[in-house]
């Protein structure tokens, strides 16, 4: 890919106002660092996606440059060493030099913001607050078209965000959103739905229920969730966690 990238930084040095060219490469390049973050590659990841943060800019795409400062995000709360802090300092630059947009990355990146909070010692008010943003943005978007999906913030993923924050800050509504967010994906989801069943295991374990706490865990590590709904297996009882 990369003869291609330097062909189109060619052409984007040449041709400055061809705005689609630059969201074209500011796509690239943001997706090339996106796996550079998946592979655990923290500096060229952060390489990759400084340099789509400056095609971003000279296409004068809000979304895309929303969507850049959300990659770069991505990469400093799955970092070898995450970097909350990090975090919410760049939703907080974002939000300041491009003001509030309607758009999903948007949306997603006062969400993690959020959850970077969340893992902040002292930081649940914040927590909160972030979270109540993402969630008023992500209420007024609209549905993606088919060529835009993989740009999206899907409500599975809107509602996993907020199963995490109000379980990282103890929150008495984390049960539900747990159960609303474990509702949301597939039986057999192989990434997302585990996860949930972790913060339902955390939830757990803040309310001294060891045993169930421990069984979720497990389950969550050991056990491919069934197809279907119902409750996911190795979930306690509501009883068990209110």
């Amino acid at each position: 890919m990369a003869p291609d990238l330097t062909d189109l930084a060619d052409l984007a040095r040449s041709y400055p106002r061809e705005r689609d060219l630059n969201r074209t490469a500011a796509r690239l390049c943001g997706l090339v660092g996106a796996l550079h973050t998946d592979l655990g590659q923290d500096r060229p990841a952060r390489e990759w996606l400084h340099t789509a943060a400056g095609y971003a800019r000279h296409s004068g795409d809000l979304t895309q440059q929303y969507w850049t400062a959300m990659a770069q995000a991505m990469g400093a709360f799955y970092a070898t060493r995450p970097n909350p802090a990090r975090v919410v300092q760049i939703a907080e630059d974002t939000r300041r030099d491009l003001g509030d947009a309607t758009a999903a990355p948007a949306a997603q990146l006062a969400g993690l913001a959020a959850r970077a909070h969340a893992a902040l010692p002292g930081h649940q008010q914040q927590a909160r607050t972030a979270l109540d943003h993402a969630q008023s943005l992500f209420d007024h978007l609209t549905p993606a078209r088919p060529d835009e999906r993989f740009w999206d913030f899907p409500e599975a993923e809107m509602l996993m965000y907020r199963s995490q924050v109000l379980t990282r800050i103890d929150s008495p509504d984390a049960w539900g959103a747990q159960e609303n967010a474990l509702a949301a994906y597939p039986g057999d989801d192989p990434m997302d739905r585990p996860l949930i069943l972790l913060d339902r295991a955390r939830h757990l374990a803040a309310r001294q229920n060891a045993d169930a706490a421990a069984h979720t865990a497990t389950s969550a590590c050991t056990v491919r969730p069934r197809r279907g709904g119902g409750r996911a297996p190795g979930a306690a009882p509501p009883t068990d966690g209110r």
